[in-house]
C-alpha cells in the first residue's frame, strides 16, 4: 500500500494539474446531509415516498425548486423532491480520521489502494451499503467507509505552490506559501475566484480557487 501523501510528493515535480471542473447551472451533484432524506413525489411532506436515501448519498439537482424543495435525481435515475434542510451544498466529504484506508472495492477485506490523512478532500460518486465510492484530485477512484468521513469542507493545493494572502486580492500581503499536496479546511468561498482557508497549524489566508481542489464551489 502507498501513503497518498507520499504519492503526491512523488508527483510534485510533474506539471501542475488542470483547475477543478466547473459546474453547470443544472445537473449539479450534492449529498444527503442528514441520516436520511425522504425523496418525495411532490414538493411537500405529505406526498408519496419515492425513495429513502441514507446520509452521503449523491443527488443530482435538476434545476427546479418549489418552496423549500429541490427536484432531484438519484444515481439510479429515480426523480423526486428533496427538502433543502437535508442536503449539503456540494458533493464533497473530507477524511475525518488519521490513517484512513482508501480501498479498491467496497468492503473491509478489499485491498488498500492508499492511506490518507485527516482533512483529505474526496468527491463522492456513489454509496454502496456502508462504503462510499470516491474520487480524489488525481482522479483515482476508490472506496472509503462512511465512518471515516465528514461533511466538513476541505481542499488540497494542486498547483506547484499557492500563496495565502490577507484578503482576496492578488496585491494583498502574503501570509503563507503552500506546496502541492497541502490540505486546508475551507473557511468560506469568496466571490471573484478566492477561497478563505485554514491550515492545521493555525494559518488563515485567502488562496485562489484555481490553486486548490475540493469543496470550493457551492452547488445550492
Amino acid at each position: 500500500m502507498i501513503s497518498k501523501r507520499l504519492f503526491v510528493a512523488i508527483l510534485a515535480s510533474l506539471a501542475s494539474l488542470a483547475s477543478m471542473n466547473a459546474y453547470c447551472a443544472d445537473g449539479k451533484w450534492v449529498l444527503v446531509s442528514n441520516d436520511i432524506c425522504n425523496l418525495r413525489s411532490a414538493a411537500n411532506s405529505s406526498s408519496a415516498l419515492v425513495e429513502v436515501l441514507p446520509k452521503f448519498s449523491p443527488l443530482k439537482i435538476l434545476g427546479e425548486k418549489s418552496g423549500e424543495y429541490y427536484k432531484a435525481e438519484t444515481k439510479k435515475g429515480k426523480t423526486g423532491w428533496a427538502h433543502q434542510s437535508v442536503i449539503a451544498a456540494s458533493d464533497f466529504v473530507s477524511v475525518s480520521l488519521p490513517d484512513t484506508n482508501l480501498r479498491q472495492a467496497a468492503g473491509k477485506d478489499s485491498q488498500v489502494a492508499f492511506i490518507v490523512q485527516k482533512g483529505w478532500p474526496l468527491r463522492v460518486l456513489d454509496r454502496q451499503d456502508e462504503y462510499l465510492q470516491v474520487e480524489d484530485f488525481e482522479k483515482d477512484i476508490t472506496w472509503v467507509h462512511i465512518s471515516r468521513v465528514a461533511l466538513d469542507p476541505s481542499c488540497i493545493v494542486v498547483k506547484a505552490s499557492s500563496t495565502g494572502r490577507t484578503s482576496a486580492d492578488e496585491q494583498a500581503p502574503p501570509v503563507f506559501d503552500a506546496e502541492k499536496g497541502v490540505v486546508f479546511k475551507v473557511v468560506s468561498v469568496v466571490s471573484g475566484g478566492w477561497v478563505q482557508v485554514k491550515h492545521v497549524d493555525g494559518n488563515v489566508g485567502f488562496v485562489q480557487a484555481s490553486d486548490v481542489w475540493g469543496a470550493t464551489v457551492k452547488n445550492l
